[in-house]
């Protein structure tokens, strides 16, 4: 089939044509920082640039003689959180960041080996960790979303991160010969959990504290899965082995999870 360009655009404009990557906002639910005037809403309109973090699969080889290697599925790894800001003349940016980087390792010793930072009962010592959680926890949930370049309905992807914190601040380049050039502040960001709204939505499989017909009822499923997974007999190869043990563990998991609970 020759290539149409009307065919091609037609297609385009269906799905409201190719996205903009100018076209986004972060939104960080983190309370103001001490020191700083600034508060996470006004941070969203400093984030200058931001990376959707990507999922990445783990795998490792399987060779067989004369044969070339197949990747099997271990694992699954998320791609780090790079941001980057504007920095205001007030300089609030990076006071913000500097104080939040400072939550999770107070870095400084200014005022000696002894010189605390935080109120009382939330004290913390100079090269000493903070608390990831909690009343006066440094981590907080993030909010990415890009919106369509469809100018009703206010659509949008959104990607939501979970205990969000920075590992990393930046250098700020100054020179004297960039007098056009506005400042930038680049933060790396750690994060727990991640999700995207084009995800599908899972359902609970087992839940603690029901009664005794659902705990037999998982029990016979248990059963269930065991006898069909036998009669399946000989695996097709070492993924449908692998599978098949998967999916006799999550079974058993369901089981076992209510009896330790």
């Amino acid at each position: 089939m020759a290539f149409n360009i009307s065919d091609f655009k037609s297609t385009l404009d269906k799905f409201g044509g190719p996205a903009r990557v100018s076209l986004f906002e972060v939104v960080i639910t983190k309370t103001r920082e001490v020191n700083a005037e600034i508060t996470s809403r006004d941070l969203t309109f400093f984030c200058s640039s931001v990376n959707m973090p990507g999922v990445n699969i783990e795998a490792v080889p399987m060779t067989a003689v004369a044969q070339r290697p197949i990747y099997f599925p271990t694992g699954v790894q998320t791609e780090p959180l790079n941001a980057s800001f504007l920095v205001d003349s007030n300089h609030q940016v990076l006071t913000f960041m500097h104080n939040w980087i400072q939550r999770v390792t107070n870095y400084s010793s200014a005022n000696g080996p002894m010189g605390a930072i935080g109120s009382e009962g939330d004290l913390q010592l100079p090269y000493e960790m903070g608390y990831k959680t909690g009343a006066g926890g440094y981590s907080c949930n993030m909010s990415i979303k890009h919106y369509s370049t469809e100018s009703t309905g206010g659509k949008f992807y959104e990607v939501l991160l979970e205990n969000v914190y920075p590992y990393n601040i930046g250098d700020v380049e100054l020179a004297w010969e960039q007098n056009d050039q506005y400042m930038r502040l680049p933060v790396n960001f750690y994060y727990d959990k991640i999700s995207y709204s084009g995800d599908r939505t899972g359902r609970q499989t087992f839940a603690n504290g029901r009664g005794l017909l659902e705990t037999l009822g998982d029990l016979a499923g248990f059963v269930d899965v065991v006898r069909q997974t036998v009669n399946q007999g000989k695996p097709d190869s070492i993924q449908d082995a692998v599978n098949r043990l998967q999916r006799v563990r999550n079974s058993y998991g369901n089981l076992t999870s209510f009896l330790d609970g």
